[in-house]
């Protein structure tokens, strides 16, 4: 069970990562929630100074989780950055450089130590396997030229609709009763259920499954309705053939990594569906053969 916990964990990533691709599409509410309230960059700090997708097995080998499964390390890839980690410095990536959502967000003292404390990971080699972090590394350098007292941006003031209907769903219900019944009624809890139960929910998170979550996806360079996406990464929508040319130079550096791990997800999920899907019976020979 903590090995199926600590997977979920893991593709948590994917899915902040997706929601930071699309944080233009979010409401005010919703970005000012996710970074003053729960403070996601500075959230995600820590995660690259422990690396918990690292780890030494009995061996004294280095392990790294990747593929939904714990892999030893060859020392020619011992540099190579995981598709976990690369999640996580593209989820800071484009909260960080996100003109609209870095105006509003308050850069304190803590913040800003926060922050500074990823310089030192920001090597040659990483920005050899993520390139456009170099925009990062400028902006963190600037920031430290700030002092020690950055001028705090005023906070806009928000308007957030309560949940009422949440509100009311909950209210006045024996939420323990009703989770009873749906293991009892829709679950299996056999034994061996669980990881093949996981397994299956897992293929909810692969790339493809988050676009119908996306409503009048916007063009990446004029802002108008797009209709056409990047046939490589498909990650970046365009309302023409022209503002794709205009964009590409700066998309280019992300539609490489944005490529290479939707195809990894793509891959992931094939898999796990091979998995778990039942064996097909075979065929059954008839026992008598028919003459020519």
């Amino acid at each position: 069970m903590e090995e199926i916990e600590f997977s979920c964990s893991m593709i948590a990533f994917s899915i902040i990562r997706f929601i930071t691709d699309h944080i233009a599409d979010l409401s005010v509410p919703i970005v000012h929630q996710m970074m003053e309230n729960n403070d996601i960059p500075c959230v995600l700090v820590p995660l690259l100074e422990l690396k918990p997708w690292l780890r030494k097995n009995c061996h004294g080998e280095t392990e790294k989780f990747e593929d939904m499964k714990w892999q030893v390390v060859e020392k020619k890839d011992s540099q190579k950055l995981t598709k976990i980690e690369a999640q996580i410095w593209l989820s800071i990536y484009n909260l960080f450089l996100n003109q609209e959502v870095n105006r509003k967000y308050e850069i304190t003292s803590f913040r800003k130590s926060n922050l500074l404390r990823l310089r030192k990971y920001m090597n040659e080699t990483l920005i050899d396997q993520l390139p456009m972090l170099t925009d990062m590394f400028r902006a963190l350098e600037e920031m430290s030229l700030m002092g020690d007292n950055p001028i705090a941006q005023k906070n806009s003031f928000i308007v957030q609709q309560m949940p009422e209907m949440r509100a009311k769903i909950m209210a006045n219900r024996d939420w323990n009763a009703i989770a009873k019944y749906q293991m009892d009624h829709f679950f299996n809890t056999e034994a061996n259920d669980p990881q093949a139960e996981m397994e299956s929910l897992m293929r909810l998170y692969g790339s493809d499954v988050f676009d119908q979550f996306i409503e009048d996806p916007k063009c990446s360079c004029c802002g108008d309705t797009a209709t056409q996406r990047c046939s490589k990464c498909k990650s970046e929508w365009y309302c023409s053939r022209e503002c794709q040319i205009k964009q590409w130079k700066q998309h280019k550096k992300l539609c490489e990594t944005l490529a290479t791990i939707r195809k990894e997800d793509d891959e992931r999920a094939k898999k796990v569906a091979e998995i778990t899907q039942p064996a097909q019976p075979k065929k059954k020979q008839p026992l008598i053969q028919e003459l020519n």
